[in-house]
């Protein structure tokens, strides 16, 4: 634990028992702050999240991954899928219509076609 993170507490995905993970991911995110290099640590922490059924703030590490790295396709992604998750359904289209723009991939088409029908069904 040199540099003040713990690990190899074995965290428990989807469980609910996030406890031994949580300081550490926190001292992850006060380590890696601001730094674009780092960008991908949000979105596994956002995923992380979104296993414990906290989407909200999954959707708050996802916005923060985008603001990190605004060129790439998967923190819109991602954002995307949590949207959905959550129900936010015209926001979800959005994101990944942005992630299809700067990346286009079959299955991003094909989400977001489903977005729509889901959107025309409501």
């Amino acid at each position: 634990m040199e540099d003040g993170i713990q690990r190899g507490h074995g965290c428990r995905r989807g469980t609910g028992k996030d406890e031994p993970c949580e300081p550490g991911r926190r001292k992850l995110e006060e380590k890696f702050g601001e730094d674009p290099e780092f960008y991908y640590f949000y979105n596994s922490y956002g995923y992380f999240l979104l296993t414990q059924d906290r989407v909200d703030e999954a959707i708050e590490k996802f916005k923060k991954q985008v603001s990190l790295a605004p060129e790439e396709a998967n923190p819109y992604d991602s954002l995307g899928e949590a949207y959905r998750i959550k129900g936010m359904l015209d926001e979800s289209l959005k994101e990944y219509k942005k992630a299809y723009s700067i990346s286009p991939s079959d299955r991003v088409k094909e989400i977001i076609e489903e977005l729509k029908d889901e959107i025309g069904n409501n």
